[in-house]
């Protein structure tokens, strides 16, 4: 199992910069939860009524409870800028990402689906500063 991402220093401020470090981070935590199944590190920056974050916790959980693993497939972020504005009120990260192209294969090694790799998708994020950023919500846009 890979060890959890690290928050970086950059997503400790609440600044715009800080908020799109903290973005790029979440967008690790959700590759690092589909292929350990550990959703915990992004249910503790994810706000209670986060229905991507809850969303991506329930398709996790799917793929694990079909015995099946993640391979390939991870999101990665090209560009990301954030809204000028105050942290405590809520900033918005608009970010360009990559989607690498990846599988679930079943316990017998049988290929069970395939991810298709996407490039460009736009991914609009919520996020709040307090006392730590907190992941608001998402919207990932497909770029077909």
């Amino acid at each position: 199992m890979a060890p959890a991402p690290t928050l970086p220093a950059e997503a400790q401020h609440p600044t715009p910069a800080g908020a799109v470090a903290f973005v790029r981070y979440y967008v690790d935590l959700y590759n690092n939860a589909f292929t350990s199944f550990d959703t915990q590190y992004l249910r503790a920056v994810s706000d209670s009524r986060c229905t991507f974050c809850a969303s991506v916790m329930k398709n996790v959980g799917d793929v694990e409870s079909k015995g099946r693993r993640v391979e390939g497939g991870a999101l990665v972020v090209q560009a990301a800028v954030a809204s000028p504005g105050e942290a405590t009120d809520g900033l918005i990260v608009a970010a360009r990402i990559d989607q690498e192209a990846g599988r679930t294969v079943d316990s017998s090694g049988n290929v069970a689906t395939v991810i298709a790799a996407q490039a460009n998708m736009a991914m609009d994020t919520a996020v709040r500063w307090d006392g730590r950023w907190v992941f608001l919500d998402a919207h990932l846009k497909n770029s077909r």
